[in-house]
């Protein structure tokens, strides 16, 4: 499971309770943790607040989970 959506869930928070937070669409949070796309370093450190998780874990948490992504794709 995607990071993002692991903090999430852990801090029992729904995707449009954190897209509010951090002040962008339920979408975008949504793109965010299937890894369709990934955030850009200002909205990583503001999911990294929201989700009350050191930006730099979160930034290794999402490189590792998209690296076995890739991996499993064949890519």
């Amino acid at each position: 499971m995607n990071p993002i959506t692991t903090a999430r869930k852990d801090l029992n928070l729904t995707q449009a309770e954190v897209a509010a937070a951090c002040g962008w669409s339920t979408g975008l949070q949504g793109q965010y943790e299937i890894g369709y796309i990934l955030p850009s370093v200002d909205k990583l450190r503001a999911l990294a607040l929201v989700l009350k998780i050191d930006a730099d874990r979160l930034q290794n948490q999402i490189v590792s989970w998209e690296n076995s992504r890739q991996r499993a794709a064949g890519v």
